[in-house]
């Protein structure tokens, strides 16, 4: 499966083969897929699973795949989809990996309402590259930028319809 992420109808004759072999396949997760697919231990049914590759993911990049794995082990798991947009270089990863990775359900693990994370995509990744370019600047701001001024929060209550807004903001 590592050899063949890039084609779409090998990975369906290969799930068919898990399928029949009673092997779950579970989905890609950015808390616990790896770059390539990987080997672990289904938590419904304590039994070995492969879990789908993220670089499998159609139209997504590799590099931004190991920027992802690299982050979450280096900070561990994260927490929500601002964490995840103020570690993950989203300049690399951009808006498509968000909307891409959202059908599959790599985030339902941070946030399990995709619908709301494909509406809010535009505005994290926005949120995502001011972080990155803050931190990779030599300037700070003297009133702290969008890692310590802002927080978006995207919850069905806000004002907005459930997009994401300024903390504080409705």
């Amino acid at each position: 499966m590592i050899l063949d992420a890039g084609n779409t109808d090998k990975l369906a004759i290969f799930k068919g083969d898990l399928e029949r072999m009673n092997i779950p396949l579970l989905p890609p997760d950015v808390n616990a897929s790896q770059a390539t697919f990987d080997v672990e231990i289904d938590p419904e049914s304590g039994k070995k699973a492969v879990r789908y590759a993220l670089n499998a993911i159609k139209n997504v990049g590799g590099a931004a795949m190991d920027n992802l794995v690299a982050s979450r082990t280096s900070g561990g798991p994260f927490k929500n989809l601002e964490d995840f947009a103020t570690r993950v270089d989203t300049r690399a990863a951009g808006s498509g990996f968000w909307r891409i990775s959202s059908r599959p359900g790599a985030f339902d693990s941070i946030d399990p309402n995709r619908g709301q994370l494909f509406i809010n995509v535009e505005r994290l990744n926005r949120f995502g590259i001011a972080v990155t370019e803050e931190r990779n600047s030599s300037q700070s701001s003297l009133f702290g930028g969008p890692s310590e001024g802002q927080r978006w929060r995207g919850d069905a209550a806000d004002a907005d319809g459930g997009r994401l807004a300024p903390a504080g903001k409705a």
